[in-house]
C-alpha cells in the first residue's frame, strides 16, 4: 500500500519568522512556525529550542494551517523522522523543509502512520531515495510509490493499529526516562571522580 493511499502529501510553508526570546512568549494569536530543529531523531519536541511565529503582517493561507492530526515527515538533512502535531502547538504551519502528510485512509489512524515512519526499517527504506550532493533531501515524487507497511504486510485493523501505536509511545517514554537516568547517573559520577582525585585520602583502601 502507498503512501499516498494512506495521506495527501504537500509542502510546508515558506514564510519569515520571527524567533521567540527564551524565557517569553509568542503575541497573542501568533502562528506557530514548526522547524527542523525543534525536533530530535524520533520527533519528539525539544523544549529547550527556541520556537519561531509568523510574522503578524504575514498570516498562512487557511490550507497551510495544521490540524492536531496532522503528520510532518523532514524532507531535508541526513534525519529522518516524522511527528504527529498537537493541539497545543496550534495555531501552527510546518516549515518547507517538511512534508505535511495529512491521513486519509478510514482505516489508518495518524497515531499508527507515525509509529511506520519512525520504525528504524521504514528509515533505512526512505534514506535510500535520499537525492542531493550540497544536502540530502527526499524529493515528494519519490514518496509517490512508497510503501509504509513492510513487505507483504497488511494494515492491520484500527484496534491493533491504536494498540501497536499506543506501546510505540510507552517505549519513547521509557527511552526519555531512561537517557535522563543516565545523563544524571553520569553528572553523579564524574563528579565523584573529581572529588575523589581531588582528595585521594577517600578513596578505599584495596589492599
Amino acid at each position: 500500500m502507498y503512501l499516498t493511499e494512506l495521506a495527501h502529501i504537500s509542502t510546508g510553508t515558506y514564510a519569515p519568522a520571527q524567533p521567540v526570546p527564551d524565557g517569553t512568549e509568542p503575541p497573542p494569536g501568533a502562528v506557530t512556525y514548526l522547524q527542523l530543529s525543534e525536533f530530535d531523531e524520533d520527533g519528539q519536541r525539544l523544549a529547550s529550542e527556541p520556537g519561531a511565529y509568523l510574522q503578524p503582517d504575514t498570516p498562512p493561507a487557511a490550507t497551510s494551517l495544521l490540524t492536531a492530526s496532522s503528520l510532518l515527515l523532514s524532507a531535508r538533512g541526513g534525519r529522518l523522522f516524522a511527528v504527529l502535531v498537537e493541539e497545543a502547538w496550534l495555531p501552527a504551519v510546518a516549515a518547507n523543509n517538511f512534508f505535511v502528510l495529512e491521513v486519509a485512509a478510514p482505516d489508518c489512524l495518524p497515531a499508527f502512520l507515525l509509529m511506520l515512519l519512525n520504525l528504524p526499517d521504514t528509515k533505512v527504506r526512505l534514506r535510500s531515495r535520499l537525492g542531493g550532493t550540497t544536502q540530502v533531501n527526499i524529493n515528494k515524487r519519490d514518496l509517490l510509490d512508497f510503501e509504509p507497511l513492510p513487505s507483504g504486510v497488511s494494515l492491520p485493523p484500527l484496534p491493533q493499529q491504536q494498540f501497536l501505536a499506543d506501546l510505540y509511545q510507552l517505549w519513547l517514554r521509557e527511552k526519555n526516562l531512561t537517557l535522563r537516568y543516565l545523563a544524571e547517573r553520569e553528572t553523579y559520577l564524574t563528579s565523584r571522580l573529581t572529588d575523589l582525585l581531588k582528595s585521594p585520602q577517600h578513596i578505599p583502601s584495596q589492599e
